[in-house]
Formats: structure tokens, sequence, C-alpha cells
């Protein structure tokens, strides 16, 4: 290999060399010194014209000359002394730090300011304010918030969950080293990516002691900050996006684990509902769990279980939605107003339910439970088996009470008139008391003697049809066994639903079953397709999977159990 020459115009006296600390230089003239300094950073005195012995001409003697190079002015102008040493006076040339060092010491000084202003801001009072990467939603600013900090020893709410932010700046750093991975792993930091719980996500449960992360069959659990984001402004946290979901629920693998882990887990760990303040109707988990693969809702999310699975209302009340349906020509008009969803579905205060028909505010308009045919309001009681009971064979009392009420009677024998006569006309049409009340309890019939039924004229329709009309009931040694109807509140215990955001729907959008339904045993649930149709990616709803799916676990909520054979007291 060739030695490497340098340039033809090089000139090693010009040549500046940048890793050494000083430079030498003529300050006044903005040139350099041929010479660099010494050791020490100390430049000499070098003069700049030097002599230069001169060859004669043919017939001439050699002679000095002064001279200097071109670039710091060409031939000196006096000539040499008689020792044959230069005139011109030889000027000191004066150190000068290098660019290098100058700039090095630029850099140093700004560390150190940097590192000052460090320490005094995280060391002051309102280092918190300076390092906070922004402010906490409304659920973590909060006096409920606060007080949390204040009870666990945190001096602000920083230190409620950042637990390494109540040492100071020595135990962020021991807890930055400590961290796994630590900030130096970058191996390891770009191979990390699920988001595990951390110790940060561990404080999460000080508070929310009621909610596990997920079901008891999955492979890891999920941290906590990664989908709940904080520190995004004084408002509601970030809605969960369904890209944290899809790393489980998207994935064929970990479905097929997770369903695998939970054919050996406790099959009680998974019974739970989301409210247990309302009845909800119950399915039972698929054998596989629900660990199907699902990447959107209108493209691969199954059918709902209620409608795959055919399931039935178990409730036993006998009740016909086509009977009272607007579009069955035979249903008489009710104030002159054909029956509607909204005559007996109503929405409770928040919106987000309907509330539980109920006789005395839906039914009794127009079943009656009228017990004479010549005084219609005269009913009995609803509810209750054992007050119908009392009634039945208090019917002389309740006549009397009657006769005085309705001022039919004006003195004591008018009134035992009345009664007698009633009395007597009842008997004449059921038989003795015991018939009347078996067919008060027990009858089915429809049609029967009396003109009119509850509020309505129809001529042949039963005068008061039985308890089992509507109910089941059961004979027993003593009172007759009617079983409470449950009408739920929630068909998906494990998903939610509002109706105050579909109130500009209309019922039979969803519900069109109703109009064809002849069982309340049907469970007239939307399809998904037909929620696929709104709640889609080019929709007019959302279709995040927390628009439905509330993924926390609750196991510490079971699942309410209705016994049906049990006497029911105070039916609504």
């Amino acid at each position: 290999m060739k030695e490497q020459l340098p340039a033809p115009d090089f000139d090693s006296n010009k040549y500046q060399r940048p890793n050494q600390k000083w430079n030498c230089g003529w300050l006044k003239d903005g040139k350099p010194c041929p010479h660099g300094p010494d050791g020490k950073g100390q430049c000499g005195a070098q003069p700049d014209c030097r002599p230069l012995l001169k060859p004669g001409a043919e017939g001439e003697k050699a002679a000095y000359i002064c001279t200097r190079p071109k670039a710091m002015g060409g031939p000196c102008e006096e000539g040499p002394k008689l020792d044959g040493t230069c005139c011109h006076e030889a000027r000191k040339c004066q150190p000068d730090l290098s660019l290098r060092h100058k700039r090095g010491l630029f850099t140093a000084l700004v560390i150190a300011l940097t590192f000052g202003a460090l320490f005094f801001v995280i060391y002051g009072s309102w280092r918190w304010r300076y390092l906070s990467p922004g402010k906490l939603s409304v659920q973590h600013d909060s006096p409920a918030f606060h007080d949390k900090a204040r009870k666990i020893g945190a001096s602000d709410q920083c230190g409620t969950c950042h637990v390494a932010a109540r040492g100071g700046p020595v135990g962020w750093v021991q807890a930055s080293l400590a961290a796994k991975p630590a900030p130096y792993q970058f191996g390891e930091l770009l191979k990390n990516f699920k988001p595990t719980e951390t110790r940060i996500d561990s404080n999460c449960q000080q508070c929310h002691t009621h909610n596990h992360f997920h079901e008891p069959n999955v492979l890891w659990h999920y941290s906590c900050s990664a989908c709940h984001e904080e520190h995004l402004g004084a408002k509601r946290l970030k809605q969960v996006d369904a890209t944290h979901c899809l790393i489980c629920h998207g994935d064929e693998r970990i479905m097929e684990s997770s369903s695998k882990k939970g054919e050996v887990v406790d099959a009680g760990l998974f019974a739970f509902q989301r409210d247990n303040t309302r009845d909800s109707f119950h399915v039972n988990r698929p054998k596989e769990g629900y660990t199907r693969t699902i990447h959107e809702f209108s493209d691969d999310h199954p059918e709902f279980q209620i409608n795959r699975g055919g399931y039935k209302d178990p409730d036993s009340l006998r009740f016909s939605h086509a009977t009272h349906s607007s579009q069955n020509a035979t249903m008489p008009l009710l104030g002159g107003k054909a029956l509607d969803c909204a005559s007996c579905h109503q929405t409770g205060s928040d919106g987000v339910y309907f509330k539980p028909p109920t006789f005395e505010k839906n039914c009794r308009v127009c079943h009656e439970l009228q017990v004479d045919p010549q005084f219609s309001d005269l009913t009995l009681p609803h509810g209750n088996p054992g007050a119908v009971r009392s009634f039945l064979r208090s019917m002389e009392n309740q006549y009397a009470d009657y006769a005085v009420k309705k001022k039919i009677a004006q003195s004591g024998s008018e009134v035992d008139t009345f009664v007698k006569g009633r009395i007597s006309s009842m008997r004449t049409l059921y038989g003795s008391g015991e018939e009347l009340e078996k067919k008060v309890f027990f009858s089915t019939e429809r049609t029967g003697p009396a003109t009119r039924t509850g509020g309505i004229a129809a001529a042949g329709r039963s005068l008061f049809p039985g308890c089992a009309y509507c109910h089941e009931v059961k004979a027993t040694a003593d009172l007759p066994l009617i079983t409470r109807p449950i009408i739920p509140e929630r068909w998906m215990s494990q998903g939610k639903f509002n109706h105050s955001r579909h109130t500009t729907v209309n019922c039979l959008t969803c519900h069109s079953q109703a109009t064809m339904s002849k069982e309340a045993a049907d469970i007239m649930l939307p399809s998904q397709k037909l929620c696929a149709s709104c709640h889609n990616p080019r929709g007019a709803a959302r279709n995040e999977c927390t628009e439905c799916h509330t993924f926390h676990h609750q196991p510490a909520i079971k699942i309410p159990v209705f016994k049906r054979d049990e006497d029911a007291v105070n039916i609504p």
C-alpha cells in the first residue's frame, strides 16, 4: 500500500491541530504563528523573517537576504545585519484557546447549569407541577382520591399511584434501575411487546378492590395504565381502544391456550353478573369458554349466545305480545288509543333500563279483578294469596263496607238486606264459598256469565279469570303456591346496553318479533347483524369492544338464585 501524500498546496506551517488545547498566533493581525505552544501552553517569540544565503551571479559572491514565506508577506524589506541575522524584530506569539476547547467549555457550562436547574426543580416544593405530564382525569382529581393519598402517607396526589415518587430523586433512580426491563436493557425493551402488570398497576387495586383484571383463564394480566391512559387533561379517562383487546382476542394461539386453561379453572370463578341489584338472565358458559377470535364487531363477531342457543325465558307468566300488539285488530282501544310498546315499557330515571311492568300500573287498567258482575269496582286484591283468601272469606264484611262507601244503603237494616241479596246472587252464580275460592285461584276459563270484565265491555267474557289465567298456580295443603314472575332487566349479564342512546329508533325496529310472539318465554333480542348495521366502522355508532362489554371480572358478586318453588309474597 502506498503512503498517502499530502496535497500539493499543503503547508505544515499553517496546519492547525484542533485536538490541542491552545493555538499560538498574532492576535492583533489575526494570523497564526508557524509554531504551536509548548506543553504548558506557552508561545515563544520567533522572527518571521529569516536569513537565506542567496548564491551570487557569475563573478559575484553569495550574500544573505531576509525572507519569509509568501503566506506571511514574502521577502522582508530590511536586510540582514553584519552578523547575518535579520534585523526584522521578532514578534511574540500569544496563546489562544482552540475552538474545540472553547466548545468543550461551553458544553460543560450548559451541562452544569442544566443539572443545577434540575436539582433546584426536583427538590423544590413545586416540583410536581413541573414534572407532571398533564392534568389528572376527573375520576382521579377528586376529594376522595386526595383523601386516599393522605391515608397512605403520600405527600401529594402523585405519590398515591407512583410509589417511587415518595422516595425523592434517590428513590426515582433506584426504582428506575430496579425496573424489569431496566432502561439500559435495550434488547429486552424491544421484546417487551405485551403490556403486563407493573408496580403502578398493583396500586390501582388499593381503590379498585372489586375489579380483577379479566376472566380467570387469561394467560397474563394486562397493564391497567396501558388501557386507561392518565394525564390527558381534566376530563374522563380515554375510552379503551379495541387494539388492546385484539392482542389476545385476535390471536388464535392465545385464545386456544386460554381455552385450555379454562378447563382446569374452578367453574365457580366464572359465575358473576355486572349488577347484583337487578334481575338478570343467566346463560351457561360454553364448554370452551368465550375464546373465539374476533377482530371487528361487524365482521367476525358471533351471534349473541341467547339467540344462537335458542334460549327461552323460564318465567311461567302467561302473556302474549301478539295479542296486545296494536296490529291485533281485535284488541280494544284504551282511552281511544291503541296499545304500543310505551304503554307498558317505560324507562327509569337514567334511561338505561326499563322498569318492570307491574299489575297495578300496567295490567289493572284492563284486567280489573272484578268479583261481582253488578259492581265493577269491587275488586280482589292482587299479589298476596293470603290476602285474596281473607277477602273471599269475609265477603259479607266486604259488601257491607262497599254499601256504606258507595252510599247504597243508609241504615243498618238496609245494609243487611244488601249484603244478603249479594251473597245469594254470588252463590247462585258460583255455588259455595269454597267453589268460589277454587275458581279465583285455579280457573283458566276465558268465558263466563259476565257482561263486563275490568274496564272493557265484552259480552261473554269471563267475569274474573282466575290467578291461573296468568300465573302458574300449584295446590298445596294450605295456601295455593303462585310462582313469582321474574322479568329480567338485563338479558346479557356480561354485556351492557343503554336504551337512552337508542331513543330515536322505533322499538319494533329491533324487537320486530313482538308482533308475532304468543308466549312470554320468547326472548326478543335483536340479532347481532341488526346491531352491526349501525355499529360498524362506516356506521353512525361506535363499534369499540367496550361499547357493550365490561371486561373487568367481579368474582365477589354472585348471581342471585331465584327459588321459584317457594311461596311468592307481594307479587308486583
